[in-house]
Order: C-alpha cells, then sequence, then structure tokens
C-alpha cells in the first residue's frame, strides 16, 4: 500500500510540475506578444513621424502664415484662349486656403475667392469621396483619384489611388476632398465624364506657389479643357463643380459672383475659400 501511495504521488507531482511548466510557458508567451506588439507601434509610429508620402512631399505640404488682412491676398485675372478654348485664369498668391462645409460669408472681405468643392449625392446627401477636414473624416471613397490637400493654408493637388493622403490629413490634422483629375505632372489624365458644360478647375504651375482657379467662357468637352490647362503650363490641375454653380470672389472691395446657382447647395455642401 506505501509503495502504491509512493507511485500516486510522484504521478501528482509530476502533473503539478507539467501544468506549472504550460503555465508559465502561456505566461511568457503572452508577456512575448505584449512586448513585440508595443515595440511594432513604436517602430510604426517613428516611422510615420519620419517618412514623408511618396505622392506629398514635406516640402509642398509647408506652414503659410494666416494673412491679417484680405490685401495679403493678391487676385489678378486674365483672359486666355487655347486651342480655341477661351478661358478666364484667376491667380492668387499669398493665399491661405481652407475647406469648410456651408455656404460662406458674402460679406466676409476677408474671403478673396470661394468655390464650391466636393460632390453631395442627390439622395442621401452623402459628401462623395475621402473628405476630412482638420483630421476629422466626413466622407470615404476613392472613385475620383485627384486629390486637394489643404495644411495650415497651403496646397497640394495630385492624384492619389490610396490612403496616403488620408493618413497624411490624421497625422497632421489636415484638410482634403477629392474630385477628378483633370492635369498630372503636365499630361492630360482622362476621365470617363461626357457631354459638355461650363467648365472650372483649380492647378497649379511646377515650381511656383500661386494658386489658380482657371473657368471656361463657354461649354466644354473635359477633354478639350483638360487639354487647354495642360497646353496653358499647369503642372497639375484638379476638377471642381462647374456649370453655374454658386461662387463669388471679392476684388477692389466689391463681389462678384462666378455662378448663381443655388440649386445644388445643401446643409453639407462644401466650399475652398481663400483668403
Amino acid at each position: 500500500m506505501s509503495r502504491e501511495d509512493d507511485e500516486i504521488q510522484v504521478l501528482g507531482e509530476k502533473t503539478t510540475s507539467r501544468k506549472k511548466i504550460k503555465k508559465l510557458c502561456f505566461l511568457i508567451t503572452i508577456i512575448l506578444i505584449i512586448l513585440c506588439s508595443a515595440g511594432y507601434l513604436i517602430w510604426n509610429k517613428r516611422i510615420l513621424n519620419n517618412t514623408h508620402l511618396k505622392n506629398i512631399p514635406e516640402t509642398q505640404i509647408q506652414v503659410m502664415h494666416h494673412p491679417d488682412s484680405v490685401h495679403n491676398c493678391l487676385i489678378d485675372i486674365t483672359a486666355d484662349t487655347i486651342n480655341d478654348v477661351p478661358l478666364t485664369i484667376f491667380k492668387l498668391t499669398g493665399a491661405y486656403a481652407q475647406l469648410t462645409i456651408g455656404l460662406p460669408d458674402t460679406t466676409d472681405q476677408q474671403i478673396v475667392l470661394a468655390l464650391p468643392a466636393a460632390d453631395v449625392r442627390k439622395d442621401k446627401l452623402n459628401i462623395l469621396g475621402d473628405f476630412i477636414i482638420n483630421g476629422k473624416r466626413l466622407g470615404s471613397g476613392k472613385r475620383k483619384e485627384g486629390c486637394v490637400l489643404i495644411n495650415q493654408g497651403a496646397l497640394w493637388l495630385g492624384l492619389d489611388q490610396t490612403d496616403e493622403s488620408c493618413d497624411y490629413c490624421n497625422l497632421h490634422q489636415a484638410s482634403m476632398f477629392r474630385q477628378y483629375p483633370l492635369v498630372i505632372n503636365g499630361q492630360v489624365y482622362s476621365n470617363k465624364l461626357k457631354g459638355k458644360s461650363l467648365r472650372r478647375a483649380i492647378a497649379k504651375q511646377k515650381n511656383n506657389e500661386d494658386i489658380y482657379i482657371v473657368t471656361s467662357n463657354q461649354r466644354e468637352s473635359l477633354h478639350d479643357f483638360s487639354e487647354a490647362l495642360a497646353d496653358h503650363g499647369f503642372s497639375n490641375a484638379i476638377y471642381l463643380p462647374g456649370g453655374d454653380a454658386f461662387g463669388f470672389y471679392h476684388k477692389n472691395g466689391q463681389i462678384h459672383y462666378i455662378g448663381s446657382s443655388m440649386d445644388y447647395i445643401y446643409p453639407n455642401s462644401s466650399f475652398i475659400i481663400f483668403k
């Protein structure tokens, strides 16, 4: 009987030891997982903070000082005809760009120019495409590959088929919206939009901080309008809602309307304004 007791006791000790070893291995595994996860998060955050977006050079998203008054931003308006496409070109020098929701105050003399930005669905009234204001997402979707990104008043135009611009906005509390790309790196970008309409675009030239708003003076196809922008010398241009959509600018203390239609102004309609 004593031998049996001894055997039972020995077996019990082995079972207990195995349980302790398994429990210890399990705890060690959990600790290693936690440490590895923490290390990855720290490493990933460091990479995000030190790696600039491939398509969005940091030098182009530079900090710009807010103008003290409307006189700090110069607006120059010229007319040109490219490939039989008559254009009106608004050149903004020293402009502070801003993305807003809701109809801008037309009496605000600090607003040099304001135009609709992102499109809105007529049924659910959702903003179409990725739309972020100061890091807060208000819309999603990548059907339109053109991107207008704003960081502290500075403006970047380009092509983004990924989440890079969204990640940038989240990291820097920046703003963005999507529209059709018209000209990318000096080349016309093909779009499926058909028909003719009064066209608008926001454009920039290479190595030039000025911002350009370009409108067609007659109904044009999107391809002909894009081709005229590229031939004029714009390196990047993004579509803006055209037709007679409401927009305005101030010059010499007077307000002028680029469009007067309020048909598609909703509570969540967005505007890009320049101060």
